[in-house]
C-alpha cells in the first residue's frame, strides 16, 4: 500500500521545549527523576533563555515532585558557575515561599552565600532569604546577623535588599529594626531615585510593625516630598501615611511638603495626600486646619476624582469642625460647594 500520509512530526526534546520558553509544558510532562534531571542539566546550558526557562520549570516541578528537585539543590548551591548559581538561588527562594519546611535544610547553604564576593549573587541570596522569611520567619532567623552586616555593604542595591529582607522577617525584635533604619538613613539620601524608592518601601513595611524606630527619619522622608522624581514622592507619601496612622500628631512636621504637593503636584499625588489627611482628621482633627485652604483649592481643579476627594474631606470637616470653614464660606459659595455649606449649617 502506498504511503500517502505526511511524515510524523519529530517529538521535541525537553531541551528544545525549554529553548522555546515552554516551562509549563515541560513541568507538565516531567514524571520521573530522569526527566527532572534533564531539566536540571539545562541550568548549565549555553543559551540564556534555556537556563532561565529551566529554572522556572524546576520551581513548578519542585512543588509537584519535591523529591525530584530539592535533593539536588543543596549541591548546586555550591556550584562555581555564577549563572547556574543565580538560577539555583531563584529556585530555592521561590520554593521557599510555597514550601518553607521542605527547603529548610538548604537555609545554611543559602546563608553561606551572604559571604559571597560577587554582589549580584549576594543580593540574590539576600532576596531569597527575605522571600522565604515572609513565609516562615523562624527558619531564616540565623541569617539576621549577616543581613544586618549587609546593611553597610558598599553596593547600594545589596544594602537596600538586606533592609528589605529584614523588614519581611519582622517582627523579630526592635533592636535589629533600629539598626535597619539606621542603615536606611544614608540610602534615603542616595542620589539614585530607585535606591530611595526601595528604601522608602522598606521604611513603610517597618513602620507598620515598629513605628517608633522610623520616626527619627521623618524629617528625611518629609524632604523627599519635594524630590524631583514622582515615584520617590509617591513612596514618601506612603511611608508618611503609615507613620501618621500611628502618630497623627506628627503631621505638623510634614505639613510643608504636603502643602506643596496639594498646590503644585499631579492629581494622583494630591489624591494620596487628601486620603492621608482624611485618616489624620479622624484621629486628630485640629492638626489639619492650616491645610484646609490648599484642599479647597483642589475644588478648582479639572480632575473629577480629585475634586470628589476634596469634597469628601471638606464635608467631613463641615460635619465635625464647621468652625474651621467659617472664614472660607464665600470661597465655597463661589465654587458652588453647596453640599459642604449645607453640612456646615446642619452641624451648627
Amino acid at each position: 500500500m502506498a504511503d500517502t500520509g505526511q511524515p510524523e512530526q519529530e517529538k521535541l526534546s525537553i531541551r528544545d521545549m525549554l529553548w522555546q520558553g515552554r516551562y509549563e509544558d515541560v513541568a507538565s510532562i516531567v514524571n520521573s527523576q530522569e526527566e527532572a534531571f534533564q531539566v536540571i542539566e539545562c541550568l548549565n546550558d549555553s543559551d540564556l533563555m534555556t537556563r532561565k526557562t529551566a529554572a522556572h520549570a524546576l520551581v513548578v516541578i519542585g512543588i509537584k515532585h519535591p523529591n525530584f528537585v530539592i535533593p539536588y539543590l543543596k549541591r548546586l548551591l555550591h556550584y562555581p558557575n555564577r549563572s547556574v548559581l543565580s538560577n539555583v538561588i531563584f529556585i530555592v527562594g521561590k520554593l521557599g515561599t510555597q514550601m518553607p519546611k521542605e527547603i529548610e535544610p538548604l537555609i545554611p547553604d543559602l546563608i553561606a552565600l551572604l559571604d559571597e564576593k560577587h554582589w549580584n549573587i549576594k543580593m540574590s541570596a539576600i532576596s531569597a532569604i527575605g522571600d522565604i522569611g515572609a513565609a516562615d520567619a523562624d527558619i531564616v532567623l540565623g541569617a539576621v546577623p549577616k543581613l544586618i552586616d549587609a546593611l553597610s555593604d558598599s553596593h547600594n542595591q545589596v544594602a537596600v535588599t538586606a533592609a528589605n529582607a529584614l523588614s519581611k522577617i519582622c517582627p523579630v525584635d526592635v533592636d535589629w529594626t533600629t539598626e535597619t533604619v539606621d542603615a536606611l538613613h544614608d540610602l534615603l539620601r542616595n542620589g539614585d531615585p530607585w535606591v530611595k524608592v526601595d528604601a522608602l518601601d522598606t521604611i513603610t513595611r517597618i513602620a507598620d510593625e515598629h513605628n517608633e524606630p522610623v520616626i527619627k527619619e521623618l524629617d528625611a522622608i518629609a524632604s523627599l516630598l519635594n524630590d524631583e522624581n514622582l515615584s520617590v514622592r509617591e513612596k514618601a507619601i506612603d511611608a508618611i501615611s503609615v507613620i501618621l496612622r500611628h502618630n497623627p500628631e506628627l503631621l505638623e512636621r510634614v505639613k510643608d511638603g504636603i502643602f506643596n504637593i496639594l498646590v503644585n503636584d499631579t492629581a494622583f499625588l494630591k489624591i494620596k495626600c487628601i486620603d492621608l489627611l482624611m485618616d489624620v482628621f479622624s484621629a486628630n482633627p485640629d492638626s489639619i486646619r492650616s491645610l484646609i485652604p490648599s484642599v479647597i483649592a483642589c475644588l478648582t481643579e479639572q480632575n473629577p476624582d480629585m475634586k470628589e476627594k476634596a469634597r469628601q474631606i471638606l464635608t467631613e470637616v463641615a460635619r465635625g469642625k464647621p468652625e474651621f470653614l467659617v472664614e472660607y464660606q464665600g470661597t465655597l459659595s463661589a465654587l458652588h460647594a453647596d453640599d459642604i455649606l449645607e453640612a456646615m449649617r446642619q452641624r451648627r
